[in-house]
């Protein structure tokens, strides 16, 4: 219902998600109305996030690549953006400024402050910021690590850096829910993120340092990738 108002005509809608959950969706009379006027399709995946993104990657049938989140909140100019820059693509990954969507606790604008320091000055952005990408820079870095239990698209991002793959900032902004923050409380989630980000982002970092002097790096961190061809 959110993404009803919004124009997608220059767009492919791809959803992603296993076959209970899409009959489920397919009962309801919005989602119907929706497949007609917006030309969506639903993609059966098993459980996995890094499965689900790839699975939408391979059964899509345009050059550029845009993953969001199902707790998305987006705006028409996002949506914009995102297709007047696919007109001539640039070998390289973008993303949104996230911002959450209120109500919510009230620290939440200094997790948004970090998030503007950590993906534009780092370049280091997350899944929830709205990952684009041309398909041909998705096959270079192999798709979305399958085996991790977390944060795929953060290594994905690391492999790009690896692989000298610049990732550069939209203007734009979009929204995401603060629902864990409110479920668990700020400090918690807080702490809770940046233990797992640090834990991941250092054996990375060293495989970053290791690529600068000439070495090579496995594509996944603690496994492998589905391997796809040039057709996928």
């Amino acid at each position: 219902s959110q993404l009803a108002p919004l124009n997608f005509e220059r767009c492919e809608l791809l959803f992603v998600g296993t076959k209970k959950f899409a009959q489920e969706i397919e009962k309801q009379a919005t989602w119907r109305t929706f497949q007609k006027t917006h030309s969506a399709r639903w993609v059966e995946s098993v459980l996995g996030r890094g499965r689900q993104l790839n699975a939408g990657a391979e059964n899509a049938d345009t050059g550029c690549l845009w993953f969001l989140h199902i707790d998305s909140d987006l705006n028409q100019e996002a949506i914009e953006e995102v297709c007047n820059f696919s007109i001539q693509p640039k070998n390289e990954i973008r993303f949104f400024r996230l911002l959450f969507t209120r109500p919510a606790p009230r620290a939440i604008f200094l997790t948004e402050l970090f998030l503007l320091l950590r993906a534009n000055v780092l370049r280091i952005p997350f899944g929830d910021q709205g990952l684009w990408m041309p398909k041909s820079v998705f096959l270079r870095l192999g798709g979305f690590c399958e085996s991790t239990a977390y944060g795929e698209d953060h290594l994905l991002i690391w492999k790009s850096h690896q692989l000298k793959i610049p990732v550069r900032a939209f203007r734009g902004t979009i929204e995401t829910s603060p629902r864990k923050y409110e479920q668990n409380g700020w400090i918690k989630t807080t702490v809770l993120h940046q233990y797992l980000t640090w834990k991941q982002a250092l054996p990375e970092f060293s495989k970053l340092l290791l690529t600068q002097g000439g070495g090579s790096t496995n594509a996944c961190s603690g496994g492998k990738h589905r391997r796809r061809s040039k057709n996928s």
